[in-house]
């Protein structure tokens, strides 16, 4: 069997076991569709624990409010409720986990650190990340990017914010690829039209701010070679700016879950660009 230990300096941050081959290693390194069985064991211990006092009494009145608020019969007795649980399908598993921590169920509240760990030791495709003051269950993204888009979020305002509530209706627990679009936009022009065109009260668009820069000179703090800094920085809007198709009313439809993924990467460097005045104009 190969060893890879040699792959050790590239990736310190992660446990690489002594004797692997490559094949295995990344199986156990890729992000984990569904709950397998060693995984759904602990999430649903997670749950009971959770639901159950420090005493040991089992709450009844957390699978009562999950029936409620899902809308579905879930047992209230702990031996059934367990069972159902075990028999619960990913997505409705998953859609309980949320449950739980979003109206702060049981000790949820307490415990969301315990369950952000084990999907995040298992690798799961699903993590615990908070959205507007509670904990939810979003779509994992690497760290890195996250770390990055939190930052620029929180200091951004009103542009940040905008930024935030596309992310969750991109990557939360019920998409909104529309809506995801019309954010991303919006977050772009919050910004953009306040840096380019403050003067234009009437029509302060996103196709505004193309059509005012194409006019400009756009300069950005790097050697420009092959590529326009004007015409890198124009195309990315305008890629933004129609990569959707829009209604009547100037919202976006029929967008897909890949193409509200885009729009956000592409929001997410205009908006870093511009709220760090790295877009010159003269």
């Amino acid at each position: 069997m190969q060893s890879i230990l040699n792959m050790g300096e590239q990736l310190s941050d992660e446990w690489v076991p002594p004797v692997m081959g490559v094949e295995e290693l990344t199986r156990l390194t890729a992000v984990e569709p569904g709950y397998p069985t060693y995984m759904k064991e602990q999430i649903i211990r997670w749950v009971v624990d959770t639901s159950t006092l420090p005493n040991g009494a089992f709450m009844p009145s957390v699978p009562q409010e999950l029936s409620l608020r899902m809308k579905r019969l879930i047992p209230a007795d702990l031996g059934p409720f367990t069972s159902f649980l075990w028999k619960a399908a990913d997505d409705l598993l998953t859609n309980l986990i949320d449950a739980m921590l979003y109206f702060r169920l049981g000790r949820s509240y307490r415990t969301a650190d315990k369950l952000a760990s084990i999907l995040d030791s298992s690798r799961s495709e699903w993590q615990v990340q908070p959205i507007g003051g509670r904990s939810r269950i979003t779509q994992r993204i690497p760290t890195g990017v996250q770390i990055s888009y939190e930052d620029v979020v929180n200091k951004t305002a009103l542009a940040g914010s905008l930024l935030a509530e596309a992310f969750e209706a991109t990557y939360g627990m019920a998409p909104n690829p529309n809506h995801a679009y019309d954010l991303s936009v919006k977050a772009v022009e919050t910004l953009a039209c306040h840096a380019f065109i403050p003067n234009n009260t009437t029509r302060a668009t996103l196709g505004a701010v193309i059509a005012h820069l194409q006019q400009k000179t756009v300069s950005l703090p790097l050697i420009e070679k092959n590529a326009s800094h004007g015409e890198t920085i124009t195309k990315m809007m305008r890629l933004l700016w129609e990569g959707g198709q829009r209604h009547g009313d100037g919202n976006y439809q029929h967008v897909s879950l890949a193409g509200a993924k885009t729009a956000q990467a592409l929001a997410f460097s205009l908006v870093a660009m511009i709220h760090e005045g790295l877009i010159s104009t003269f």
